[in-house]
């Protein structure tokens, strides 16, 4: 883990109460659960969908399909690969009639919708935490095209690619596998939540809800200082994240 992300790390753990024994357990867990997957497959896949090409991030926030049709009417869907956070591969599913090329998760939206759209081709990057093990153990065995992630330290098939919700983690993926602009929808971070969150998840815990938001900001912001590839939030009423350019509308 470089620098940037243990300070990350550290910072999360300090403002969550994060035990981090418990995440190293997880990946571990996800590590085996990955032996026999073809994660090489969907590594190389997730290269040549994003190297070089746009990256269009799609989160589960209230603007979302909005944000997409914006998307569609300014050009911007049309030759960008798809990266859902979660929940928001409903959504795209919904506005596009299509599964997402890529989905970043850690199961705790709709994961047997996505175990579907998996099987049928999109990209899976599940995340191991300390607080999904149960899941990962349920659903990780039932999906075909599936690599992992971590916010702790790294095994030879789980990876730390940085970020901490799905939807900040999906631009630190795009940034590591070469995108060359990324743009950000459904990811206003203005603390509502929308429909495609899954709202039973966080038992009317919504102020924990809110301090994940405030560290997904936090995340894009040290993403942004770092980043080769511009980034770009077209979300509705996006808050102002430095280092990002908010698409006015």
């Amino acid at each position: 883990m470089d620098k940037l992300k243990f300070e990350l790390y550290v910072y999360v753990i300090n403002e969550l109460g994060i035990d981090p024994a418990k995440d190293w357990k997880a990946t571990l867990i996800l590590s085996e659960l990955l032996k026999n997957k073809p994660v090489k497959y969907v590594l190389d896949k997730a290269s040549l969908l994003l190297k070089q090409r746009r990256a269009l991030v799609v989160g589960a926030g209230p603007s979302v399909l909005d944000d997409l049709d914006y998307a569609k009417r300014k050009g911007i869907l049309e030759g960008s690969t798809i990266l859902a956070a979660d929940g928001a591969s409903l959504a795209y599913k919904d506005f596009a009639k299509k599964d997402p090329e890529i989905i970043v998760t850690d199961l705790d939206g709709y994961p047997e919708e996505e175990v579907k759209m998996v099987n049928e081709g999109s990209l899976a990057f599940v995340h191991a935490h300390g607080d999904n093990i149960d899941k990962l153990l349920k659903y990780v065995p039932q999906m075909k095209f599936v690599a992992g992630t971590t916010q702790t330290f790294e095994t030879d098939l789980v990876k730390n690619y940085g970020g901490f919700t799905d939807g900040d983690r999906a631009a630190f993926i795009a940034e590591s596998f070469g995108a060359k602009e990324i743009f950000l929808a459904g990811m206003d971070f203005n603390f509502s939540i929308g429909k495609y969150s899954n709202l039973e998840k966080f038992n009317g815990n919504y102020d924990r809800k809110r301090k994940k938001l405030e560290i997904g900001v936090k995340m894009l912001e040290a993403l942004a200082a770092i980043s080769k590839a511009p980034l770009i939030n077209l979300s509705k009423g996006a808050v102002k994240i430095k280092g990002i350019n908010n698409i006015e509308r």
